[in-house]
């Protein structure tokens, strides 16, 4: 994945020994304006910082749909004590 640096010409591999990567050369060679290229690497960069968050979200929504849903059947099939 690359990440910007913090020279605004550059990006790195995160998690990586590469050298350096020109962006504006590299955008060039796939056919994208530099600008372009940036904001593509920031929006991914961002994307990939919130990725944790989210997973926090979505765990927590699971466990309480679980829980609520092991309620339901618990309410269904176990009888009332006075009806017993």
């Amino acid at each position: 994945m690359l990440i910007a640096s913090q020279s605004p010409t550059c990006a790195k591999r995160k998690n990586s020994a590469a050298p350096l990567i020109p962006v504006d050369g590299f955008a060039e060679k796939i056919g994208w304006a530099p600008q372009t290229l940036h904001e593509w690497v920031k929006a991914l960069d961002r994307e990939v910082r919130e990725l944790p968050q989210a997973n926090e979200i979505l765990r927590k929504a699971s466990a309480y749909f679980a829980q609520a849903e092991r309620a339901e059947i618990a309410r269904v099939f176990v009888a009332p004590q006075d009806m017993v």
